[in-house]
């Protein structure tokens, strides 16, 4: 029998439930998701970026903002994002099915992470070769950036770094001991590259094969790889803490890092800096929380995991600061140095002053290799689930894909060797300030408008569908014409009050997500998390993006002014995460039928097949049958 536009529509219809309804991969066990959240979170921003920010916002005080914004911020937005693709069990592409209109967040959040992942391994690049350099100087027996050129100290680090992995003109570094003064005249800066510096470059391609081989198999693979990258370097931590705190004048330097000044707390700009800070070393909204939750049990414990997460990732940024104060105390009492010469945020710090400062411990060798390893894991364990988020999730998206099991193998090929290729443009001669570019304004911005998308489209849009509340009687209360009456009415009070005390959960507006956490945990969210979604993180998010304006500043690195076009190729950079996203939403709201606009948003916000959210026991006929009677 001939078959009809009808039923070959249902056909391609089962089909299709039938490819959503395949079971998803999922982790070893939770431990290994556990630790892939801890590789994710717990990154290079935690030694080299915490610690500066503690001692230029207060010291002691800055932990109070630190605080708050965890509590408000970070841990609500790594919670929501741990269940929604934990109960959806989609990437962060796929996941946007609760509000097509919005699919465009998932796209923006890839795209982001994709261009944060070209850069992030470059740095990976860099430890791996001040590793080498250690490793080797065990046989010749002198670390190389040792009173390099017969300079001392800091300068002599500064200048290995720049000459050997920056490779900038020999004679200008030691002709000059300020270095930065003199590095960007003449033809440095962002209007010539220059070559590729070929150590790097090595050591570039050593790190992305190392990368394709942790992820050959995706999550399978990579939740063993976590083992090494989230456990190691905690050992590494804590060999480095017990040495440094015997350290001579560690004392002082734990005195810099820690001391109070409270005056601080009246300035917006370090509650500014703290809700940043927490917001980023979490690493919410890039899609990598979203893409390895998916992968979890649906009844696994995500509201314990998001906690101890971020508890562990704020402890290990504390210890980090007190490693790093120790030995630059230490440093402070063998110079004739001032602590504010020394404390720099980002690579400087690991790459020129720590460095400095363990070549002057005994047994450099051994201190500078376990330092390296711990930075490398540290690394790896970042940059291996960054990557995995933009495979796994254009891999969920991506149709084809699915028809040949050797597909997938070479998509994730083509996006190691494509990625690769992009990142050597960072690792030329002047590259460092086109990762500086990159980084200032693609790890601001853009994520902090993708999560308050996300969070309003969740609680806000996702969320608000039903009350339960007794319509009628609430209606007869008020439309009753004695409405004052009514009001001081007792038994008209404790009804209120009673389906205020009952329906709590509905009226602060997100039961919706809750019933979902509900149906996985076996209990709703308390109070303060539904606040914290629909009140208060959108509302600390979009005040942090107002101060993200007001306190732009011309981009600078060192003493060197980037030229206004590379600020305004950084700019198109930053919004185009946010283009991509607002280009999606009205392409949907247009491709819906009819004339009414309003209505067509409306109804594309409504989440696609409800029905496929609400339990895992669905049959695949049903689905299908509910499909066509839609």
């Amino acid at each position: 029998m001939k078959k009809t536009h009808c039923q070959s529509s249902d056909s391609s219809s089962l089909e299709s439930t039938n490819e959503e309804m395949k079971p998803r991969i999922k982790w070893g066990s939770d431990t290994e998701f556990v630790l892939s959240c801890i590789g994710l979170a717990v990154g290079l921003g935690n030694v080299w970026r915490f610690p500066y920010l503690v001692y230029k916002n207060g010291g002691g005080a800055f932990l109070i903002p630190y605080f708050i914004m965890l509590l408000f911020v970070g841990l609500p937005l790594f919670f929501m994002e741990l269940a929604l693709g934990q109960y959806i069990s989609r990437g962060p592409i796929k996941i946007w099915k609760i509000n097509p209109l919005f699919k465009g967040v998932g796209y923006a959040m890839i795209f982001g992470t994709w261009i944060i992942s070209i850069y992030y391994n470059v740095l990976v690049a860099e430890i791996m070769y001040f590793l080498w350099e250690s490793v080797k100087s065990t046989w010749t027996g002198t670390i190389p950036w040792d009173n390099y050129k017969n300079l001392t100290g800091l300068n002599s680090t500064k200048s290995y770094y720049y000459n050997h992995i920056l490779e900038f003109d020999e004679r200008i570094i030691s002709e000059k001991p300020e270095i930065v003064n003199k590095i960007y005249n003449g033809s440095y800066g962002m209007n010539n590259l220059g070559s590729v510096n070929v150590n790097l470059l090595i050591f570039l391609i050593a790190s992305w094969i190392i990368i394709y081989f942790c992820l050959f198999k995706g999550i399978k693979s990579l939740g063993k790889a976590v083992y090494v990258t989230a456990i190691f370097p905690y050992i590494m931590l804590a060999i480095l803490l017990v040495r440094c705190c015997m350290l001579e004048g560690a004392s002082l330097g734990l005195t810099y890092y820690l001391y109070p000044d409270f005056s601080k707390l009246y300035i917006p700009k370090v509650w500014y800096q703290a809700a940043t800070q927490i917001f980023f070393s979490l690493s919410a909204c890039n899609g990598s929380l979203l893409m390895m939750s998916s992968h979890n049990q649906k009844n696994h414990n995500c509201y314990v995991s998001s906690i101890i997460v971020a508890i562990i990732n704020a402890l290990t940024s504390f210890v980090a600061g007190i490693v790093i104060f120790s030995v630059l105390g230490n440093m402070v009492v063998g110079t004739n140095l001032e602590i504010n010469e020394l404390v720099e945020s980002g690579a400087g710090l690991v790459f020129t002053v720590y460095t400095a400062a363990l070549s002057k411990l005994p047994i450099t060798q051994l201190w500078a290799i376990l330092f390296f390893i711990m930075m490398l894991t540290l690394g790896f364990g970042s940059i291996l689930t960054l990557m995995e988020a933009v495979i796994d999730s254009l891999s969920d998206d991506i149709v084809f894909l699915r028809k040949n099991w050797l597909l997938p193998h070479f998509f994730r090929l083509f996006m190691i060797i494509l990625t690769c290729v992009l990142g050597i443009t960072v690792v030329t001669n002047n590259g460092l300030l086109l990762l500086n570019l990159l980084d200032s304004f693609m790890g601001g911005l853009p994520l902090l408008v993708i999560a308050l998308l996300e969070v309003v489209a969740v609680a806000w849009i996702y969320g608000m569908n039903y009350l339960h509340v007794d319509e009628t009687t609430f209606r007869s209360f008020y439309f009753n014409s004695e409405l004052i009456v009514n009001i001081v009415n007792p038994k008209m009070c404790f009804y209120l009050l009673g389906c205020i005390y009952t329906n709590y959960k509905y009226l602060i507006g997100i039961d919706r997500f809750c019933d979902n956490i509900f149906q996985m945990l076996g209990r709703y969210p308390n109070i303060y998390w539904r606040i914290s979604w629909k009140f208060i993180t959108p509302l600390i998010l979009i005040m942090t993006i107002g101060m993200n304006f007001v306190y732009y500043e011309r981009l600078t690195y060192e003493n060197y002014l980037y030229p206004i076009w590379s600020e305004i190729f950084g700019w198109i950079i930053c919004l185009s995460p946010i283009i991509l996203f607002s280009t999606i939403f009205l392409w949907r709201a247009v491709k819906m039928g009819g004339t009414n606009w309003w209505k067509k948003i409306v109804k594309n916000m409504q989440p696609l097949n409800n029905y496929i959210y609400t339990t895992d026991k669905i049959e695949l006929e049903d689905l299908n049958q509910e499909k066509i009677d839609q």
